[in-house]
Parts: C-alpha cells; sequence; structure tokens
C-alpha cells in the first residue's frame, strides 16, 4: 500500500524536479545569452579603440581596460548566475525533505491502519468462536445465582472485547488515507502478498499469481491491498497447514475480472443462501 504510494509520489516529485530545473534549457539559455553578450562587448570595444586611439600604446591601454573591464563584468555574471542556481537547488532539496518526511509520516500511519485492522480482524475470528460457545454453555448451566453471575462476566468481557475490535477498525480506517487515482495492480498484489507472508497463518501458504506485470486500474489502491491482505489471512486461517491459493487477474474489456480460488473448507451447503 504504502510502499506503492511512496514510489508513485516520489515519481511525481522527481518530474516537479526536472520541471522546475531544466538544467539542458537553462545551460542552453545562459550560453546563448553569454555568447550574444560577449559577442556585442567585442564589436563596441573594437570600434571604440578603432575611433579613439592613434597610437599603439594607446591600443595597448585600450586592450587592457577592456580585457580588465572584461573579467570583471563576467565574473559578477558568473558569480550571479552560480548564486541563483545554488539558491533553487537548495530550495528543491528542502522541498523534498520536506514532502519525504511527510510521506515517511503517511507510510507509519497506513502500516499501523493495516496491523490494527488485521489484529482486529484476527479477534473477530476469535471473538465468532466464544460467542457460539457461550450460547452452548449457557444452555447446558444450572439456571442458579451463582452461574448466571460468571455468566454475566463472560457476557460483559466479549462485550468489551467487541468494542475494542470496533475502535481498532475504525482507528485502521482513519490512519488509511487513500484517493482514487491510477495505479498497477500488479504492483498492490505483490506487496499485499509479501506484506501477508509476515503473518504466521500465512507464511508457509503456497500462493500463485497469474496477473500481466503491467495492470493498470483505477480505484482505492490502499483499500484494495488491505482487501488482498485480509483474503489471503482468511484463507490460510481456514485451511491452517497446506493451504494453496491461486489468483487470476484478466481484463474483460474496460473492466477487470479478480479470480480468487483457494483449497478451504469453504462454507457448508446447508449454511448458503
Amino acid at each position: 500500500m504504502v510502499k506503492s504510494n511512496l514510489h508513485a509520489r516520489s515519481m511525481h516529485l522527481k518530474e516537479k524536479l526536472n520541471n522546475d530545473v531544466r538544467p539542458g534549457k537553462t545551460a542552453l539559455i545562459f550560453g546563448a545569452v553569454y555568447i550574444l553578450l560577449s559577442g556585442i562587448y567585442i564589436i563596441v570595444s573594437t570600434q571604440y579603440v578603432a575611433a579613439h586611439a592613434d597610437f599603439v600604446d594607446a591600443v595597448r591601454f585600450s586592450e587592457l581596460q577592456k580585457g580588465l573591464l572584461f573579467v570583471w563584468v563576467t565574473g559578477i555574471l558568473m558569480s550571479a548566475f552560480v548564486w541563483i542556481i545554488f539558491t533553487r537547488i537548495d530550495e528543491q532539496q528542502k522541498k523534498i525533505i520536506q514532502q519525504r518526511d511527510a510521506l515517511l509520516i503517511s507510510e507509519r500511519q497506513a502500516i499501523a491502519g493495516i496491523l490494527s485492522s488485521s489484529v482486529a480482524h484476527d479477534i473477530n475470528n476469535i471473538l465468532t468462536t466464544i460467542g457460539m460457545a457461550q450460547h452452548l454453555i449457557e444452555n447446558k448451566l444450572p439456571n442458579d445465582p451463582e452461574s448466571m453471575t460468571q455468566l454475566s462476566y463472560i457476557r460483559q468481557g466479549y462485550r468489551q472485547l467487541e468494542s475494542l475490535t470496533e475502535r481498532m477498525i475504525e482507528t485502521g480506517k482513519s490512519n488509511i488515507k487513500s484517493v482514487v487515482r491510477n495505479y498497477n495492480f500488479a504492483v498492490i498484489l505483490k506487496e499485499a502478498l509479501e506484506f501477508s507472508k509476515s503473518h504466521d497463518d500465512v507464511r508457509f501458504a503456497q500462493i500463485v499469481t497469474d496477473c500481466p506485470t503491467f495492470f493498470e486500474m483505477v480505484g482505492f489502491p490502499d483499500l484494495i491491498q488491505q482487501m488482498l491482505f485480509n483474503l489471503f489471512l482468511n484463507s490460510c486461517q481456514a485451511r491452517h497447514q497446506g493451504c494453496k491459493i491461486i489468483i487470476r487477474v484478466r481484463s474483460i474489456g474496460e473492466n477487470a475480472s479478480i479470480e480468487f480460488h483457494d483449497n478451504g473448507p469453504g462454507i457448508p451447503e446447508d449454511q448458503r443462501e
């Protein structure tokens, strides 16, 4: 998610820097102006010497004056030009550093958002099992005050955990600030796969991807990456061991077809609607 954002924004910064500085165009303009001014100076100074110098000593003195004036003027112009160029470069470097720092902060926030959402997802899976076990226990326990008191503690803890996961999910959403843009789905898929491999349940899964190297899409790349991460995690947790996943991505006209297959148990037929 963030890597793709960082890469896209870094390319934007690089293009912006090239457009602002334009070293080739600047060098050509400077060279042309320098040649033009030097030519004008030589022509004017030669005409001046021819008009005012009557003797060899006078010509020698005039040439000395011309040389000193030329060196003095061009030295000032060169110093001013170099100062302007390096000032612009320094300003661009400061902007790049500021924007890079902002990107790093955004990256950390986005990673924290994904981790928060994934942890909340794991907790919700466990809570589902606990909730089913709780109903079974309620039906089998005797209806006495002590048992009801203990069950009330379980219900209270269950509600607190539910509230905690809701806050974690909201925190994750607030830290994932995605915008609609063009992105390469192959890059998003690769990064989601690499990130999911850090989870113990996904680390040893066999995941095969069939996707073009460049597959441009328009949408929310951060949210797509989080969705893929959740799909990997769900499939591997349902299978536990020996999980195999196949992802196929194809273009159908202006739409994209994304197929996700795994060897998990799936939903029982009697529970399908």
